[in-house]
């Protein structure tokens, strides 16, 4: 997981480039975070080939994406109200005024995770009771790699 915090906004343009090797294994999310880590905006380059993003509470298949092709993926984001964001795929407007998964007041960073989200355990997790290891924990996966580039964030003017 790679994390990059910036000034704590209300409205913001996110910019960045994104690159897989493969688009049948594997799993790149994006978030955009506030100061407590809660996830108004998801993006994910999936297994299945689809790039996808919420609208609310539901995730939809945006686009389909190709192993070796670099997109370049344009967020403009409002956190006022309830929240609401586009989202540019190659200048292509693919989402217009989606919904926020949660409200929030404000975002402070950007996550990319190579793995699904998890919540557990957390500081309500009983840390004394004996727990069964994770399933599949050894077990071997295929390698995926991903490549960001040209990360901007800046005020939504």
């Amino acid at each position: 997981r790679a994390i990059r915090v910036f000034e704590e906004q209300t409205e913001l343009s996110l910019k960045m480039k994104i690159m897989t090797r493969q688009n049948d294994h594997g799993l790149l999310e994006i978030d955009i975070n506030d100061q407590f880590g809660n996830r108004p905006v998801q993006i994910k380059f999936d297994r299945d080939g689809q790039i996808k993003s919420n609208n609310g509470h539901v995730i939809q298949n945006i686009k389909e994406y190709e192993p070796g092709r670099w997109y370049d993926l344009a967020i403009e984001i409002n956190a006022e109200d309830m929240g609401r964001y586009s989202l540019r795929i190659n200048d292509d407007l693919v989402l217009k005024d989606a919904v926020f998964a949660g409200k929030v007041k404000s975002l402070e960073r950007i996550s990319f995770r190579t793995g699904p989200y998890r919540d557990l355990p957390n500081r309500k997790t009983d840390n004394e009771a004996p727990h069964a290891p994770l399933p599949g924990a050894d077990k071997p996966v295929n390698e995926a790699s991903y490549f960001i580039d040209d990360l901007w964030v800046s005020r939504q003017r």
